[in-house]
This record gives structure tokens, sequence and C-alpha cells, in this order.
């Protein structure tokens, strides 16, 4: 197919043109025999033109290394000369996005880093918060005896009631100090037997009750604002239209009573 392919498409103009094409065809046809030699080992096929005849001979070199007198030593390649480069192709279209591999193993660690440099020294922090109350300390030792304090005022348990009198530890049983303007505020009473004594009217604000017993007394209209009663005896006390220690009055509750109302 190659031989009558190469015939078609060339025409010769001449003998020798002639000549070739038909030593061109025999090689072709001849390459597949066993003649290692044609063409030689550079791929170079040798061949003799009858000058008289036109004939065309394909020799083997490594036999017949030179034409005859009347003939002319002709050479070519089996293969042609290097082409030209093609233009380059287009581009062609972008291929779709690849199976995501499989995800690799976890490599080995690394080798444990050197010690970096020592980092600057840092800013001042804020003051911390108070700390807790620490504990009470021991009592110290006891301290020297004062001097004398000058003589307090003398008082009896018999004396008119006046403001700030001192009738403190004073056993005023049945006693009736109830008075026309009596006035009692301020007055010491601590610690006074005070059992069933009438003390009703009478102004006793901030008066010091503190210890006393005032079982069974009369307090109806007393006043006792500021009065200290904390720990003051009260049973069976009558309660009525008095001004308690804490600025109420007994006859806001019923019944009337001060009981729960006994300190400022």
């Amino acid at each position: 197919m190659m031989v009558r392919t190469i015939v078609r498409s060339v025409i010769p103009r001449n003998r020798l043109q002639a000549a070739v094409l038909s030593a061109i065809m025999v090689a072709s046809l001849t390459a597949g025999v066993s003649y290692a030699s044609i063409p030689d080992g550079s791929g170079v096929i040798h061949g003799c033109y009858n000058n008289k005849t036109g004939a065309l001979k394909v020799i083997d070199t490594a036999k017949t290394p030179n034409c005859p007198k009347n003939a002319t030593s002709l050479t070519w390649n089996q293969t042609g000369p290097q082409g030209l480069i093609g233009a380059t192709g287009v581009t062609g279209a972008t291929g779709s996005q690849g199976v995501p591999g499989a995800t690799g193993a976890t490599g080995a660690t690394g080798a444990t880093g050197s010690q970096g440099p020592i980092g600057a020294t840092g800013a001042q922090g804020s003051t911390g918060a108070t700390g807790a109350q620490g504990a009470t300390g021991a009592t110290g030792p006891t301290g020297a005896t004062g001097s004398q304090g000058p003589a307090g005022i003398a008082y009896s348990c018999s004396a008119t009631p006046y403001p700030g009198i001192d009738l403190a530890n004073c056993n005023l049983t049945d006693a009736d100090l109830s008075a026309t303007d009596a006035n009692l505020s301020g007055a010491n009473l601590d610690n006074t037997n005070l059992t069933d004594a009438n003390l009703s009217d009478l102004g006793m604000n901030g008066v010091d009750l503190n210890l006393a017993n005032l079982t069974g007394a009369n307090l109806a209209s007393s006043y006792l604002v500021g009065a200290n009663m904390a720990f003051t005896q009260v049973s069976g006390v009558v309660w009525f239209d008095t001004a308690c220690p804490d600025g109420s009055n007994s006859n806001e509750y019923s019944p009337q009573t001060c009981v729960g109302h006994l300190t400022p």
C-alpha cells in the first residue's frame, strides 16, 4: 500500500528521478528481509546509478563498498528530515474535579524544639483585693487601777421624783410616784423594785429601767419613749394610752400593751 501511494503521488521528471524512486520502493519492499546493512547502521541507503541505462541499483556497502566505473554513487536517508514544528494546539477543556484522596496517615511526632529565650518582664499587676479580717488577738494584760473619781450625787430612795434622779436599786414597792407635773425623764431606775407602784401620768422618756421589776405597776398615760426596758419585768403591768419606748402607743394594740415594743 505504501509503494502504490508513493508511485501515485510522485511523477518522475527524468530517468534519474525514476531510478531513485524505483530504488526507494525496492529498498522499502526488501527492508523486512534479513539484510542488516541496508540501510547501514546510520540509516543511510547506498545506490549506484548506471550512467548509460539509467538503472539504479541499491547496494550493501558491507559487501560492495564502491559503484562500478560507469555508475554514479548515490545516498539518501530512509528517514526524511525533521519537519517544522507544528502550531500549538487549542487548550483542552478543564477536566472535572477528581475524587478527594484518602486522608494520609498521621506523621510522626517531631523532635522537641530547643528552649526559647527568656521573655521580657511583664507589667506590674493591679493591686489585689483586700484580704479577709484576721482573727481577734488575745486579750491584753489588765491595765492599772485608775485614780478615784469624784464623789457622786447623794440620793435618797424617798426623794421627790425629778428629771435625772438616781433611784437605782431602791425598793419602791407600792410607791405612788404619780403626781401633777411629775417628771422622771432620764432617771436611773436600774434594778429598782417597783412592784405594784403607781407610775401613771409620768414623763419617763429616756429613763433607765434595765433589770427593774415593774410587776403589777400602773403605767397608764406614762411617756416611756426612748426608755431602756430590754430586761425589765413587766408581768401584770397596766398599759393604757402608754407611749412605748419604740414610739408606738399601747392603744394601737389589742389588748393594749407595750410588750414587744420595749426597745427604742
